[in-house]
Protein backbone atom coordinates (compact mmCIF):
# COMPACT_ATOMS: atom_id res chain seq x y z
CA UNK A 1 0.00 0.00 0.00
CA UNK A 2 2.98 2.45 0.99
CA UNK A 3 3.99 2.03 -2.57
CA UNK A 4 1.35 3.34 -4.69
CA UNK A 5 1.53 6.16 -1.93
CA UNK A 6 5.13 6.59 -2.83
CA UNK A 7 4.26 6.59 -6.21
CA UNK A 8 1.82 9.04 -6.23
CA UNK A 9 3.19 11.59 -4.77
CA UNK A 10 6.48 11.12 -6.66
CA UNK A 11 3.50 11.92 -9.80
CA UNK A 12 2.06 14.55 -7.70
CA UNK A 13 5.59 16.25 -6.87
CA UNK A 14 6.25 16.18 -10.04
CA UNK A 15 3.17 17.85 -11.73
CA UNK A 16 3.37 20.70 -8.93
CA UNK A 17 7.00 21.49 -10.17
CA UNK A 18 5.99 21.56 -13.70
CA UNK A 19 2.77 23.81 -12.93
CA UNK A 20 4.67 26.22 -10.79
CA UNK A 21 7.66 26.28 -13.80
CA UNK A 22 4.74 27.19 -15.86
CA UNK A 23 3.82 30.24 -12.89
CA UNK A 24 7.34 31.66 -12.79
CA UNK A 25 8.43 31.29 -16.61
CA UNK A 26 10.80 28.24 -16.22
CA UNK A 27 10.26 25.12 -17.99
CA UNK A 28 10.36 22.54 -15.54
CA UNK A 29 8.86 19.57 -17.62
CA UNK A 30 11.75 17.85 -17.26
CA UNK A 31 11.04 16.67 -13.63
CA UNK A 32 8.11 14.10 -14.60
CA UNK A 33 11.67 11.98 -15.50
CA UNK A 34 11.39 11.48 -11.42
CA UNK A 35 8.14 10.10 -11.06
CA UNK A 36 8.66 7.86 -13.91
CA UNK A 37 11.52 6.65 -12.55
CA UNK A 38 10.52 5.92 -9.19
CA UNK A 39 7.53 3.80 -11.08
CA UNK A 40 10.40 2.04 -12.77
CA UNK A 41 12.49 1.16 -9.82
CA UNK A 42 9.54 -0.15 -7.80
CA UNK A 43 8.67 -2.21 -10.40
CA UNK A 44 12.00 -3.92 -11.16
CA UNK A 45 11.89 -4.98 -7.30
CA UNK A 46 8.92 -6.41 -7.53
CA UNK A 47 9.68 -8.12 -10.35
CA UNK A 48 13.07 -9.21 -8.73
CA UNK A 49 10.77 -9.81 -5.81
CA UNK A 50 8.50 -12.54 -7.38
CA UNK A 51 10.99 -14.28 -9.38
CA UNK A 52 12.83 -15.17 -6.36
CA UNK A 53 9.85 -16.20 -4.59
CA UNK A 54 9.60 -18.25 -7.63
CA UNK A 55 12.65 -20.09 -7.84
CA UNK A 56 12.90 -20.96 -3.65
CA UNK A 57 8.80 -22.51 -4.57
CA UNK A 58 10.78 -24.83 -7.10
CA UNK A 59 8.92 -23.23 -9.96
CA UNK A 60 11.02 -23.72 -13.26
CA UNK A 61 11.83 -20.13 -14.52
CA UNK A 62 13.92 -19.71 -17.52
CA UNK A 63 17.90 -19.36 -17.00
CA UNK A 64 18.32 -15.92 -18.19
CA UNK A 65 15.99 -14.97 -15.53
CA UNK A 66 17.96 -16.86 -12.88
CA UNK A 67 21.31 -15.96 -14.19
CA UNK A 68 19.36 -11.99 -13.99
CA UNK A 69 19.10 -12.65 -10.49
CA UNK A 70 22.54 -13.77 -9.73
CA UNK A 71 24.11 -11.15 -11.19
CA UNK A 72 22.25 -8.47 -9.31
CA UNK A 73 22.80 -10.46 -5.84
CA UNK A 74 26.37 -10.74 -6.65
CA UNK A 75 26.91 -7.03 -7.13
CA UNK A 76 24.33 -6.24 -4.40
CA UNK A 77 27.06 -8.11 -2.30
CA UNK A 78 29.89 -7.04 -3.27
CA UNK A 79 28.61 -3.04 -2.70
CA UNK A 80 27.13 -3.84 0.86
CA UNK A 81 30.50 -5.82 1.78
CA UNK A 82 32.91 -2.85 0.70
CA UNK A 83 31.01 -1.05 3.13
Amino acid sequence: MLYWVVIYLAFYVSKSFSEMGKLIGIDLRFVVIFCWFTLAVYLVNEVRSILENLVEMGVKVPSFLIKGLEVTEKAIDKITKND
